[in-house]
């Protein structure tokens, strides 16, 4: 926790020489959130205007009436003894059940709405949480200043209030989401630019060489071989696979990460990269692997404690779902499954980029890939759902794609006709996802413009519907 008073301190004291003069909405008081996914429960503090917090004999005290009051979370695994006894845990997108890893880093729970909202309504100003779910940070103030949820439920027709029919939706899950972390060895990158005729060529010859002379060197002093490896030109467009078109570019960069248990192999590597004509690169400090581990627990074993003046006043703890509830929980989206792909459109001799047709945005969860695709004009919805399928996304991408050995699919496609939209996800896409990939784009950041390189075919003049 002391690192945290600092933290506190620190943005206390940045916010009363910046706001000094206003107030944020939602806000009153002074709040420290926290949780700790442990046996011990979590833990929720709130702060008073003329509240103290004492760390390493310093003192953070309010000094002006008109400041915003800040307090800082925890998002820490509290007890690590209770990692011992997590064996078998219930996997997230499957039935199956895996064994915590031994080299847990981290650990947190996605906590949701209501803690936020209680922290509020005891007198914060800004709740600073770890790990809690994106709709929690719109839905918590909104249901404490506005008191959205209870005013709509209460109020009825005759008292001339609120009418609201027509929402769709599925009971809370019974389960946090939990996101782990684990080591697993070590990784060091080198960036080297190359230019010239034939960069690309080159570029790819110095990688390869490097990595089989050191492999030589290993095998020599009996050191395993690289975990992974992974070579990318940058500039020769590597990362569309099948799908490049400028491949013989006269600059280039190569990109050359490699992963290994042991520091020693990668402090060889580094002397290696050095000498072999790549003095104008760069080489990356050597770092550790994390890899992400998600699972599910259930909430009612899991308690959030909410504290005024350091003294407990509640205690939170989700109550537990109906089997008939908690069942119908799973996603119920609008997918290719229980959507029927439209059959009547009419065809033509048009073919469009996707680009034409459609904004994309792309992020990660892990080592999955989401692809949003939104229609330009939703006249062009209709087509986007007939001609851009989940196999057609697979397809596309199957160069980046991990398969598994399990059922699930390798792209899952959602409909949003609310907003003429489709989120397409890409399991296993990301070579690990964030710092345990290897990539030069390991959050999947690109895939979205990627992906509006694709030609849809055999279609009318669609721009003659909305001209």
């Amino acid at each position: 926790m002391t690192n945290l008073a600092r933290i506190s301190g620190s943005l206390h004291r940045l916010t009363v020489r910046v706001c000094s003069a206003s107030q944020l909405p939602f806000c009153r008081n002074n709040a420290l959130y926290s949780h700790s996914f442990s046996e011990s429960a979590t833990t929720v503090r709130c702060f008073t205007r003329d509240s103290r917090y004492r760390s390493s004999n310093r003192h953070y005290a309010s000094s002006a009436h008109n400041t915003v009051r800040i307090g800082c979370a925890s998002g820490f695994w509290g007890d690590t003894a209770t990692s011992d006894s997590l064996t078998e845990l219930r996997m997230p997108d499957s039935e199956g059940k895996k064994p915590l890893p031994k080299t847990v880093h981290s650990m947190n729970a996605y906590l949701g709405t209501l803690p936020i909202k209680r922290c509020l309504d005891l007198g914060a100003d800004i709740v600073v949480t770890g790990h809690c779910v994106d709709s929690a940070v719109v839905l918590g103030p909104l249901m404490h200043s506005v008191r959205l949820g209870g005013h709509l439920i209460e109020c009825d027709v005759d008292g001339g209030a609120v009418k609201v029919d027509g929402a769709k939706g599925s009971p809370p899950s019974a389960d946090y989401k939990v996101c782990a972390t684990y080591m697993d060895g070590l990784r060091a990158t080198a960036v080297c630019p190359v230019g010239g005729p034939r960069a690309a060529e080159k570029a790819r010859r110095t990688a390869e060489s490097i990595i089989k002379r050191t492999q030589r060197i290993f095998k020599q002093l009996g050191l395993e071989d690289y975990a992974e490896v992974n070579i990318q030109v940058l500039g020769a467009e590597d990362t569309y696979g099948p799908h490049a078109v400028d491949t013989s570019p006269r600059e280039a960069v190569v990109w050359m990460t490699v992963h290994h248990k042991q520091k020693k192999a990668l402090e060889l590597f580094s002397r290696e990269v050095a000498p072999a004509g790549t003095g104008m690169g760069e080489q990356k400090p050597q770092s550790p692997v994390l890899k992400p581990f998600f699972f599910l627990h259930p909430k009612a074993d899991l308690e959030v404690h909410i504290h005024v003046n350091g003294e407990l006043v509640e205690t939170h703890r989700e109550a537990a779902l109906e089997p008939s509830l908690a069942e119908g929980h799973y996603p119920s989206l609008r997918s290719e499954e229980n959507s029927p792909t439209p059959t009547d459109l009419p065809s033509g001799p048009h073919t469009f980029r996707l680009d034409e047709l459609a904004y994309t945005r792309s992020g990660d969860k892990g080592d999955s890939s989401n692809i949003g695709v939104i229609a330009r004009h939703p006249l062009y919805f209709p087509y986007l759902k007939k001609c851009l399928t989940a196999e057609v996304v697979e397809q596309y991408f199957q160069h980046l794609i991990r398969k598994d050995q399990t059922d699930l699919p390798s792209v899952i496609r959602y409909e949003l006709p609310g907003i003429h939209g489709l989120n397409f996800i890409l399991p296993n896409s990301l070579g690990g996802g964030g710092v345990a990939s290897l990539r030069s784009d390991p959050q999947g950041k690109a895939y979205g413009q990627m992906l509006l390189d694709y030609k849809l075919r055999g279609l009318p003049d669609l721009k003659s519907l909305v001209d």
